[in-house]
């Protein structure tokens, strides 16, 4: 009669423990929201996690960019194309001695202001442009003028400047300097070409 009872206190005993297991976790379920992440299906938070952050405004982070920080929006992978006139086509010099650059040339992006480019008009006095000032514009008319083609670089260099060509996506042009190209790389802006060719200018040897 002892061990009859014994062997049904270790059962109760087992029904009450399992019992007790299952409650604690429904309990725990439910103070973690009660979501269960099906395989094959993302978590809730895992869209946010890769959610991308929107570039930096253009035309407020052009307008800061000026000798002193110059080098903050040259990539140091790419570097920049510097074009100068030749005598029969353009020249194109990749420069990643900043120092040299800006001490040649006067860079003025502060007074930049989103509208359509003005046009090149050799009727007109110099500079030629339709009209002064600093003007920038979300387009790509570097990859038209395709003028890489017609110089002497190698090849390689060619496809280079041609991909990287493709990643420029604002035109900026300061009627007194010249031609600015940027590209979005990495989630930031970088000046990829510097066209410093004048308007209607006689080719020089």
């Amino acid at each position: 009669m002892n061990n009859f009872i014994s062997l049904r206190l270790v059962v109760l005993r087992t029904v009450f423990f399992a019992a007790l297991i299952s409650v604690l976790a429904l309990l725990s379920c439910n103070e973690s929201g009660g979501q269960m992440e099906v395989k094959g299906q993302p978590s809730s938070t895992a869209g946010d996690s890769i959610k991308q952050v929107p570039p930096p405004d253009f035309i407020s982070t052009c307008a800061r960019i000026n000798e002193r920080n110059l080098d903050t929006f040259i990539n140091r992978i790419h570097g920049f194309w510097y074009i100068k006139s030749g005598w029969f086509h353009p020249y194109f010099i990749r420069l990643r001695d900043l120092p040299m650059f800006t001490k040649q040339e006067n860079l003025k992006f502060s007074k930049v202001k989103e509208e359509d480019l003005p046009q090149v008009d050799c009727d007109l006095p110099p500079p030629h442009w339709t009209k002064n000032g600093c003007f920038a514009r979300e387009e790509n008319t570097f990859v038209k003028d395709s003028s890489w083609t017609q110089c002497e670089l190698s090849e390689k260099d060619k496809e280079e400047v041609a991909a990287l060509a493709k990643t420029i996506r604002w035109t900026v042009i300061n009627s007194k300097e010249g031609k600015y190209y940027f590209s979005l790389i990495d989630g930031a802006w970088y000046l990829t070409f510097v066209d410093l060719r004048r308007p209607c200018e006689k080719p020089t040897p």
